[in-house]
């Protein structure tokens, strides 16, 4: 049991790596590109070199900022100041190669997943190493996304779920108690306008949550911005997700004949009901993913339709407080 939870942390490990990865070149793929250095060229600096199945070489002699490869190969036999990235690339590191010089020991300045990492004697890297080859990249998107959904009580996955489960419920009831009167507001959002908080929560999710927080990654005072956004960006779908929970419990409980009014029963049914869900073998992932924008997109809504009634309301108030002033004199 316990090789067998190693081989499941490794490949977990892998395929969260593959996910970083993936966002650190959204990034670079964005940053000023330089064209690629190749051998016999006069060129001695560029900046970042970014290329599609291409064969890039940094000969010796120049020095680049990154270089970025996906498919194709890497030659580095020059000076790479911060990192060294290939995606389903071979990576050559020649005797004369320098890669990570500009940053610090404790920083990652080689990372190879999906091809072949080759480091010649005398090659001098300065700081870390991630290196996934094919098959570790193939079995951590097995082990991280695709075993949980298509076998979901294979292996410990299930006391994943329990522990899951007990603290969305501990959450959701805290939530209906602190904020009762917005949780009912979400839930009769969702209730009265199932199909437009599914279209607000997708669009927000894929669409707007994404491009905005590419948006912020890409400039320096935006790095600051970003990760606080992302934070409020899950709160709000979180939040979304008790408040369908609600609305699912309260569904559930009118079933069995249930006509109380109790927010606090309903959320712990309906969560408890949602994660059951999760359970379903192919289908029951996704159909949870499902819930969770619909939940966020209902409080989006219920958000803004509160803000549209208050901002109505403050200019009758003022008039009839006029009202009363000209009455009074």
């Amino acid at each position: 049991m316990s090789g067998r939870l190693h081989a499941s942390k490794s490949h977990a490990a892998a395929f969260w790596a593959l996910v970083a990865v993936l966002v650190l070149l959204g990034i670079l793929a964005l940053a000023p590109s330089a064209g690629a250095a190749t051998a016999g060229g006069e060129q001695t600096s560029v900046g970042n070199i970014v290329e599609f199945d291409q064969n890039v070489t940094v000969p010796a002699g120049t020095t680049a900022d990154s270089v970025v490869v996906f498919g194709g190969s890497a030659t580095i036999a020059g000076t790479v100041r911060e990192t060294v990235v290939g995606i389903g690339a071979d990576v050559t590191l020649q005797p004369s190669a320098r890669v990570g010089t500009a940053d610090g020991a404790g920083d990652t300045s080689v990372i190879v997943v999906g091809g072949t990492l080759t480091s010649a004697p005398g090659a001098a890297v300065v700081g870390d190493t991630t290196y996934e080859p094919l098959s570790a990249v193939r079995d951590g998107i097995s082990s991280g996304f695709w075993e949980p959904i298509a076998t979901p009580f294979a292996g410990l996955s299930l006391i994943g779920w329990a522990g899951s489960t007990v603290l969305l419920v501990l959450l959701g009831l805290l939530v209906a108690a602190v904020l009762p009167r917005q949780t009912r507001a979400s839930e009769e959002r969702i209730a009265g306008h199932f199909w437009s908080s599914l279209g607000w929560g997708a669009l927000t999710a894929i669409v707007i949550v994404p491009l905005i927080t590419l948006a912020l990654v890409v400039t320096i005072i935006g790095i600051l911005v970003a990760i606080p956004w992302v934070f409020a960006a899950v709160a709000v779908f979180l939040f979304g997700y008790i408040a369908f929970g609600a609305f699912f419990g309260r569904s559930l409980l009118r079933l069995v004949g249930y006509r109380g009014d109790s927010l606090l029963l309903a959320v712990t049914v309906g969560v408890i009901a949602s994660q059951l869900v999760r359970l379903i073998p192919y289908v029951g992932a996704p159909i949870v993913a499902v819930m969770w924008m619909i939940g966020g997109g209902g409080a989006i809504a219920a958000f803004f339709v509160w803000r549209r009634r208050h901002a109505g309301a403050v200019p009758t108030q003022s008039a009839e407080d006029e009202q009363k002033l000209r009455v009074a004199a």
